[in-house]
């Protein structure tokens, strides 16, 4: 659009040119005798110096448009980068669309799984509840060992608080017997030193 307004502008600048420059010939065509050298100078010069300010123009007008065709292509590449991100996105949208419709899918079959497992050991638990120890052999036999195991124990270590008793009684006697010793040296003595002074 601007490319056009610039190269109608363009045409419009050179028809004018065109039409001064007939009224130019027709002004000198009708002066006849009056026209002097130095007015066909002055003209001429005008002439020129307008015809440098139109060239002038006519570049700025060639520039502009250049920057234009650079911005029209720059403008271009980026809609065309534009397309194709927008046809990553839709791909991408659409790639996830299926993993979350497979992830759904996936979901519900673990759900039913789940559902599945946990019937199932409510029904065993039931079977192993009804059946006791009998249905399970090795248990039966583990549960005869350690049954003796503790057994063994708790007799270990109702020997082992006896001793320990035993050994606290005998630390409370050494302890009392100490302190009459000490109290007793004591008293021995404060005697002497009473005796001394």
């Amino acid at each position: 659009q601007w490319k056009q307004l610039a190269e109608c502008k363009l045409s419009q600048i050179k028809l004018k040119r065109k039409i001064d420059s007939k009224k130019e010939e027709r002004q000198m065509d009708n002066m006849g005798m009056d026209f002097n050298l130095m007015d066909y100078e002055k003209l001429s010069s005008l002439k020129e110096y307008y015809t440098d300010k139109i060239t002038e123009r006519e570049i700025e007008i060639t520039e502009v448009n250049q920057k234009m065709a650079a911005m029209d292509e720059k403008l271009n590449i980026a809609r065309d980068q534009l397309k194709l991100k927008e046809l990553e996105t839709e791909q991408e949208r659409m790639r996830l669309q299926r993993i979350s419709f497979e992830l759904n899918k996936k979901r519900a079959n673990l759900s039913r799984v789940k559902a599945t497992k946990h019937a199932t050991e409510r029904n065993t638990a039931k079977i192993k509840q009804q059946s006791g120890l009998l249905a399970y052999p090795t248990l039966l036999k583990d549960y005869e060992a350690k049954s003796q195991e503790i057994r063994e124990l708790s007799e270990q270590s109702e020997r082992l608080r006896t001793t320990f008793r035993d050994g606290v009684v005998r630390i409370r006697k050494l302890r009392e017997a100490i302190k009459k010793r000490t109290k007793g040296n004591y008293s021995l003595a404060s005697s002497s030193v009473c005796n001394t002074s």
